[in-house]
């Protein structure tokens, strides 16, 4: 090696590793180049060899001479036939070098003619056979020696253990591989070479005499020789055959490899021999690369999974002579084993885009390239050639090789391949046996898999095969006993069923498992990289183990053979991304998983470390922060007393200070509830430490009105003082809390730990191992394998993937994987009755031999009626459960499916309950309320008293009680079935735990249903503690496609489930803290009941979305169709507008005119019937006779003309495309009868036409049947039945309808988008074989329909912001829908113009409120900045500076990124980094120290009012008029109500300023007596007061002095007495010199103080006096620390 190649490598290395692509991540780069390291030295030492050689290398072959192959026919066939003439003529070890020149001249008979020479051939010497002339063109000569050159760095790393390398050469021809490495550099290999022709073999024999060569076809080679050099075969190089196979097909006993084509099958069959990261360079076929046929793509994904495609080069078409065929050199490194997909960075390969990604690898110019496939094994295939002379190849580096994925083994050599696990039996079915011989039969096939995958070798499957038959074999002897001995078994066994004689295959005669099954299996990944290659030895063991100290690595370093000290591994592997952690800083972590999850503790353990002088730990913990970004005060919304995160203490000091009159009070939490420590919250009103407002703020912290009572008069509303002082209490702690540097800090401290330091972390997307699951048909897609280790990860969590994107399978892995990790033992899915058993067709389908329970329904066969011989479903009996759960409890089934119904029937423990209540700070606070409450009444309910009396244990009593007329299922309690998995399906169903409770102004509209929660939630509530009891907090999997319809506060609920504290780690104690944090509540206008307008609290808007957005994604695993990249079919909305007839007209214009009566009326009575009439008027839009109250039976009694517009426009479109499936929606069961007549009087037949309803389809059983008859399967031969669906709300949620739906009619609407979401996605998801859907939506013109529609859009939008966007707030759709009488009126209208002319309107209002909420965006985006650089000012310590001002700039340039029309102050936002601003919240001008503003007066816009701006403090600022000297104090709103725009900064300034200052000033200096702040220049800008102070300090100072007695004592004037500071007033101050009140003077104030004799006190009270400034604390302990 050249010592300038490995000088000039590093120093490339240094530059490339500083400059890396997006994507390459540094440790992915440091392994690279640690492997490819020997190859790039070579090519770096023969180029610079090449540059200092004084002239060019010579050619790899004599240019005097060309290769045999390249003579002409002529010459060639000659050159043959004498060389024939010499092997059959004389003796290989009497030949001269002469005898072997001529024998090299041999070139094959491709391309010549064997006719014409035939009777010239040697007698007797073998003759060329007629294939010859199609497979015999043999590997050109300059193709050979150049592959022998790019290989010939790599051979070292080739050898064994011997030092050898074992090479095969599968289709060696006349040896032209193998002459060209027949030199010393290759003298390791150790050549088997195999040739079919006769010809061939006998002259390469002659050839080359010492070469070991097997005369016959490869697939005999094969079947002989595989067995025993299989996996050890470290070099291949071939040019295989390219046509078809032939008889020799059959002759390789592995059916897996029967490909057609013969390169093919030398390609897959020779590198599957490889040894692991064996090399095989195959010339093949240009098709196989870039062919776009499918044999091509799966012949590519058969290899890149097994192997690694390390380089590819397409060679010039005319290489070969006499043919003009494209080839490719492929260089292949074996992987070891198999992998479950190919790999992402392999994708472009797979789908044959390997040269549009390397297109320097096209040795040579395309031509014809849109002529048509470039697949060379079609034939004609002139059409693309790539035109060139081949010269040589590029040197080889080597694609980076995957050195840590997961790799199932591959079957030995030569043992049955067509399976991956190995050889296994059929084994006979279970069907038909009793329950204990049919659970045996099916644990017998998995016995037989087990030890099938344990023979295969060395492979992770028995590992994760062994825990779960282990557990199921022992729990059926645990049942049965001695399987030896049981009768029935030993019956069966003598019938010969392979089942049962497998199962007793595992057991020994006394009914012991056989060692094999005693102890779980041991895998250990094979490492396959170099031996010093640290990183990726390190990603191998963090892979296998998720955990990895340094002495663990450093001991797997040196069993690799690796060289590295233990302290020399760290420096390397901080380099390539991984981190040191742990309480031991002994543990790595690689980046990605350093930098996610929760980073405080991370945080804390670094700063630790730092604090101790160790500069790693420091960079560590500076990273950390640069992730975190923690939030400074102005970030933080929602400052209030009532946040239950705000340090109590704060709470309880301003209420000492702002409300107790100084009395200092201590606040504790009890029972979650706020108190005092003097006294129990139900002894508050006798607290006599709490003034009585204090006691109301406590009542309002609590949510307690009982407490929050204050004063009023007769004639004032309680709920409109309460608000106002609440409204004064959080804008007087804010202030509070601003005005002091060291409380603001520690707001920050405990929003950052509470809210801020998570960071989701993502999960890979590769295939998810599960050994139970299906080999057939449907695998795991990459975004459910990652939303499933998120889970896992978790133990617990959300799956919110939209309608279609396979949720359900996601759920099943999950579970499959959980029990196969062995955290997992009794897992039951809680699913709606309605599709229970679809669920358990779904388990069967993907895990086939998973023993599944139902509970909650059984399967019935009808015997009688018109649905005789139908599957049906009925409810089971408890003591059918009970024995369902038993067998549960002992081991015999992996999985229950658990009905809605059947959830309540269980028993619940009660002292366990109790103990999950007391833990429940939000349930303590329920019951301590009401028990306070009901205390004080006269009259109380008996729940009420139960309460009083009995405390939570009342209380759960409650929640725990179930329907009259249910039983328990007996002798089960859910407590002791040991349940460890929970998965909720439709988890939506069961938001309502906490509902929201009366506050001030009532209980806020638009929140959703009020009450006190569901008892069907509180029933899972109880069951999902039990579950998190047994498993330490785990255990919880919702699944919903649509968790929150209607606010956040269903997120609250449903997390609730997964993680108990979630929310209470975060300071958010019960559901109204999460409604103060979350909801967005204002006191608006709403219509009530009598549709009167009154004031109201009502939720407006959600806010702080980026916190609950952390909380939700930590979680939950959020997809839609379009994330996923899924192809589903494309919804086309067709608006069909039909007209109403004359009965529906004159219907809905009554309805019509007593709507706008009952609007017109005082009577309650006539209001309330409003919403009545609205829902008849949209059954009268849909038929005239539907408002009347008929039912299923009065409709198919035929009584009425079943036609109406909007049916026969239906009918009319199903007739238009009769060929697909429709699914029809409509509410209204009357409507079905009517819909169906009409269709078959349209010519549909009755029997293609099904209704999906609760009348016609009562159990799940008929409703999964209909849906599987309306789909069809044609795989299993069964034919579709049905065309048409007409369906209601049970087709909503797990009925697919999806496999040949071409259209969905919806002729009404519901109220909901979710449901309108749910509607859709009966057909539109996965599974639908077409490519459009039509969504047809019938609405008659001149009524509800339309307008009804938009309403249902605009409701579409919070979740969205909250899900998809970074958004911090947005508005209630529910709030944005409410109707009043105007609105109801253009409901109802039948003026087309006037809809048209108030749909305008409502839009230009959203785009108003749009800009609005632009411009507040970006106000406090603004506020962010000012605050970090301001920040950035103040730190001491650089790092934290910097960090800051980075934060700060990246934010500046997201506002330079609002739209100026929205937000047009950018030019002064940028102003911030030199200066402080403020900046109001409503969008208004951001405002600063010395700005100069001209406004037009709102009095008179031809007068121009100018204004200055001062000095900034807190939240306000100082102002003063031109002309004026005094300055004002005024707060942001003050600012935003002057109203500047743009062209206001534009505006001269009035040249009448000075006069009038000084005339002012003049004036003020008259007045002033004794006290300096009466001049008004507290506020003063610094400009102003440098420019005035001078004219008139001695003035200033003459008046002050001159005043005495009590106003001397109250100067604190900062003055120099001989050279020291003092602080004096009165007479005094005429014997020192006064330092200005300028920032000059203040300067010199700090450097002259710590050389004073003065106090820190007496300091402080000078700054604050003379310059209005607080004093640094450390201003004397810092000079004293220096001297």
């Amino acid at each position: 090696m050249s010592p300038s190649a490995e000088v000039l490598l590093d120093r490339v290395s240094g530059v490339v590793r500083n400059h890396l692509p997006a994507g390459v991540t540094p440790s992915y780069f440091d392994a690279f180049m640690a492997r490819q390291r020997p190859v790039l030295v070579s090519i770096l030492s023969r180029h610079l060899a090449g540059r200092s050689a004084s002239s060019p290398p010579a050619p790899f072959h004599d240019a005097q001479e060309l290769p045999p192959e390249e003579w002409t026919a002529a010459r060639r066939t000659r050159a043959n036939l004498a060389a024939m003439e010499l092997a059959a003529s004389k003796a290989h070890e009497s030949m001269t070098a002469a005898d072997r020149r001529l024998l090299a001249g041999y070139s094959g008979w491709g391309g010549l003619s064997i006719d014409k020479v035939r009777g010239k051939f040697p007698e007797g010497f073998p003759v060329p056979e007629a294939r010859g002339l199609i497979h015999e063109y043999y590997t050109p000569t300059r193709v050979a020696l150049e592959v022998a050159r790019v290989v010939k760095p790599l051979i070292p790393g080739l050898k064994d253990e011997s030092g050898v390398v074992p090479a095969l050469e599968p289709s060696a021809g006349i040896g032209r591989f193998l002459r060209a490495t027949a030199t010393p550099a290759f003298k390791c290999l150790r050549w088997t070479a195999v040739e079919w022709s006769a010809l061939s073999s006998r002259m390469l024999r002659a050839s080359m005499p010492h070469l070991d060569v097997f005369e016959g076809p490869f697939e005999r080679w094969v079947r002989e020789n595989a067995a025993e050099q299989g996996g050890q075969i470290r070099l291949i190089l071939a040019n295989p055959p390219y046509g078809a196979r032939g008889a020799a097909v059959a002759e390789d006993p592995a059916r897996a490899y029967r490909e057609k084509a013969a390169y093919a099958y030398f390609l897959r069959r020779g590198l599957d021999l490889l040894a692991p990261g064996g090399l095989g360079v195959f010339l093949v076929p240009g098709g196989l690369l870039t062919g776009r046929a499918v044999k091509s793509l799966r012949l590519r994904e058969k290899l890149l999974r097994r192997h690694h495609l390390s380089a590819a080069y397409r060679l010039p078409s005319r290489l070969f002579p006499g043919a003009m065929l494209v080839t490719d050199l492929l260089f292949f490194r074996a992987r070891g084993g198999e992998l479950d997909e190919v790999l992402p960075e392999d994708a472009f390969i797979a789908e044959g885009r390997y040269f549009e990604e390397f297109g320097e690898h096209i040795l040579g110019t395309e031509v014809g390239k849109d002529a048509g496939d470039d697949d060379q094994t079609k034939k004609p295939r002139f059409g693309y050639q790539v035109e060139g002379e081949f010269t040589a190849l590029p040197d080889l580096v080597e694609r980076p090789l995957c050195t840590s994925c997961s790799l199932r083994s591959l079957a030995p050599a030569g043992k049955s391949e067509g399976k991956r696990r190995g050889l296994t039996r059929q084994i006979d079915a279970a069907e038909g046996l009793a329950p204990e011989l049919a659970a045996a039969a099916s644990l017998g096939s998995r016995v037989d898999r087990f030890l099938a995958a344990v023979a295969g070798g060395n492979s992770e499957e028995p590992v994760q095969l062994w825990g779960e038959l282990h557990t199921a074999l022992l729990a059926w002897t645990e049942a049965h006993g001695n399987p030896h001995v049981h009768r029935p078994l030993l019956r069966l066994l003598k019938t010969g069923h392979t089942g049962a004689e497998r199962f007793l295959a595992a057991f020994t005669k006394p009914g012991q498992l056989i060692p094999g099954l005693r102890k779980k299996p041991v895998y250990t990944p094979r490492y396959t990289g170099g031996a010093d290659d640290v990183l990726a030895q390190a990603e191998l063991a963090w892979r296998q183990r998720r955990s990895l100290s340094l002495d663990g690595l450093h001991t797997f370093h040196q069993q690799q053979g690796g060289s590295l000290s233990r302290e020399q591994l760290v420096p390397r592997l901080l380099r390539g991304g991984w981190f040191l952690d742990g309480d031991g800083w002994d543990q790595l972590v690689p980046k990605a998983h350093y930098l996610s999850g929760h980073l405080w503790p991370k945080y804390d353990r670094a700063a630790a470390r730092a604090n101790d002088g160790d500069v790693r730990a420091a960079a560590q913990a500076k990273r950390l922060l640069d992730v975190i970004q923690p939030a400074v005060y102005e970030d933080i919304d929602g400052v209030s007393p009532r946040q239950g995160w705000i340090p109590l203490d704060l709470v309880a000091g301003w209420m000492s200070e702002a409300l107790n009159a100084g009395r200092e009070l201590e606040l504790v939490r009890q029972s979650g509830l706020v108190q005092t420590a003097t006294a129990d919250y139900e002894d508050i009103k006798d607290d006599w430490t709490l003034r009585p407002e204090g006691r109301w703020c406590i009542g309002w912290i609590n949510h307690d009105k009982t407490v929050f009572r204050p004063r009023k008069r007769k004639d004032q509303n309680l709920d409109e003082i309460r608000i106002e002082h609440a409204r004064r209490w959080e804008a007087s702690f804010r202030a509070w809390i601003a005005i002091d540097d060291e409380r603001r800090a520690r707001v920050e401290h405990a929003y950052n730990r509470s809210f801020q330091g998570f960071v989701a972390p993502t999960f890979a997307s590769e295939p998810l191992s599960i050994a139970r699951w299906t080999d057939d048909g449907i695998k795991l897609h990459p975004h459910q394998a990652a939303g499933a280790r998120r889970v896992l990860a978790n133990r617990g969590g959300l799956v919110a993937f939209d309608v279609g994107v396979g949720k359900t399978y996601a759920a099943l892995g999950i579970l499959g994987r959980a029990r196969q990790e062995g955290w997992v033992r009794r897992p039951v899915i809680l699913v709606p009755n309605s599709i229970v058993w679809k669920w358990e067709a779904d388990v069967r389908r993907v895990l086939p031999d998973y023993r599944v329970a139902v509970i909650g329904s059984r399967k019935k066969v009808m015997s009688r009626g018109k649905r005789r011989g139908q599957v049906t479903s009925e409810t089971d009996t408890p003591a059918e459960r009970a024995r369902k759960w038993t067998a549960f409890q002992a081991g015999q089934f992996d999985v229950v499916l658990l009905t809605y119904t059947a959830l309540g029937r269980t028993r619940m423990n009660e002292d366990a309950l109790r103990r999950y209540a007391d833990q429940t700070e939000a349930i303590r606070r329920e019951v301590k309320l009401r028990q306070r409450n009901a205390r004080g009444k006269k009259r109380i309910s008996e729940r009420q008293a139960a309460v009083l009396k009995e405390g939570v244990a009342a209380w759960i009593a409650e929640k725990l009680e179930i329907p009259e007329g249910w039983d328990y299922d007996p002798g089960i309690a859910w407590d002791e079935l040991g349940i460890d998995l929970l998965i909720i399906d439709e988890a939506q169903n069961f938001k309502n735990l906490y509902m929201p409770e009366a506050r001030e102004g009532g209980v806020p509209r638009f929140m959703g249903n009020a009450g006190e929660g569901s008892n069907r939630a509180w029933q899972l509530d109880f069951r999902c503690a039990a579950v998190r009891a047994h498993t330490g907090g785990a255990g919880i999997v919702l699944l919903s496609a649509t968790p929150a319809k209607n606010s956040p506060l269903e997120f609250y609920n449903l997390v609730q489930f997964v993680d108990h504290d979630a929310w209470s780690r975060m300071g958010i104690r019960d559901p109204e803290q999460f409604i103060d944090r979350y909801l967005r509540i204002e006191i608006k206008p709403v219509v009530n009941t009598k549709m009167d307008v009154e004031e109201r609290s009502a939720v407006v808007g959600f806010t702080n979305l980026h916190e609950l957005r952390d909380v939700i994604f930590r979680y939950g695993e959020f997809k839609t169709a379009e994330d996923v990249g899924l192809k589903l079919p494309e919804p086309r909305v067709q608006v069909v507008e039909v007209d109403m007839d004359d009965a529906q007209d004159a219907k809905y214009d009554s309805y019509v005119g007593q709507i706008e009566a009952a609007l017109e009326s005082t009577r309650i009575s006539d209001k309330a019937k409003i919403l009545g009439l609205l829902a008849r008027m949209a059954l009268v839009a849909i038929h005239s006779e539907l408002d009347e109250g008929h039912t299923w039976k009065t409709a198919a009694a035929g009584d009425v003309d079943p036609h109406s517009p909007k049916l026969d426009a239906l009918a009319e479109r199903v007739l238009a495309n009769r060929g697909c499936g429709h699914i029809v929606f409509v509410d209204n069961i009357a409507a079905h009868v009517w819909v169906r007549r009409v269709l078959i009087e349209a010519g549909i037949p009755e029997k293609r036409i099904a209704v999906l309803n609760a009348r016609t389809a009562k159990a799940s059983a008929d409703r999964q049947r209909i849906a599987r008859e309306f789909n069809g399967d044609p795989a299993s031969g069964l034919l579709p039945k049905y065309d048409v669906v007409i369906a209601n709300a049970i087709a909503y949620e797990g009925i697919d309808l999806q496999k040949r739906t071409c259209a969905i009619h919806h002729l009404d609407l519901p109220w909901e988008p979710a449901t309108l979401q749910q509607r859709n996605g009966r057909g539109v998801r996965q599974g639908n074989t077409l490519d459009v859907i039509e969504i047809n939506y019938y609405f008659a013109r001149r009524s509800q329909d339309g307008l009804r529609f938009n309403l249902i859009q605009g409701k579409l939008g919070w979740m969205t912001e909250l899900l998809r966007s970074q958004s911090r707030d947005t508005n209630n759709p529910g709030a944005q829908m409410e109707m009043g009488p105007e609105e109801l009126l253009l409901l109802i209208s039948r003026d087309p113009e006037k809809t048209r002319q108030r749909l305008t309107a409502i839009r230009a209002k959203k785009q108003a409120e749009a800009r609005a909420k632009a411009g507040e965006d970006a106000s406090r985006l603004l506020r962010s900045i000012n605050a970090r650089f301001r920040k950035a000012e103040r730190a001491i310590d650089p790092l934290d500076a910097k960090r800051l001002r980075l934060e700060a700039e990246e934010r500046l340039g997201d506002l330079a990124r609002v739209d100026p029309e929205a937000w047009p102050w950018l030019e002064q936002a940028m102003l911030v980094r030199e200066r402080e601003l403020l900046v109001p919240m409503t969008g208004a001008m951001p405002v600063y120290e010395g700005l100069k503003v001209g406004v037009p007066a709102k009095w008179n816009p031809e007068r121009v009012e100018h204004a200055e701006f001062g000095r900034i403090t807190g939240t306000s600022i100082g102002v003063r008029e031109a002309g004026t000297a005094g300055w004002t104090l005024v707060d942001m709103d003050r600012v935003a109500a002057l109203g500047v725009e743009p062209e206001h900064l534009a505006l001269p300034w009035p040249d009448i300023d000075e006069p009038g200052v000084a005339a002012d000033l003049e004036s003020r200096i008259q007045r002033l007596y004794g006290d300096w702040k009466d001049l008004g220049w507290a506020d003063a800008s610094q400009a102003f007061v440098q420019r005035w102070w001078p004219r008139v300090a001695h003035r200033v100072v003459e008046k002050l002095a001159s005043a005495g007695g009590w106003y001397a004592r109250q100067q604190k004037v900062p003055v120099l007495v001989a050279g020291t500071l003092k602080v004096a007033g009165g007479d005094a101050l005429r014997r020192g010199e006064l330092l200005p009140p300028t920032e000059a003077g203040w300067r010199r104030f700090i450097e002259l103080a710590p050389a004073s004799d003065l106090k820190w006190t007496e300091l402080a009270e000078a700054g604050e006096y003379w310059w209005n400034n607080k004093l640094p604390r450390d201003v004397l302990s810092a000079a004293q620390g220096a001297a």
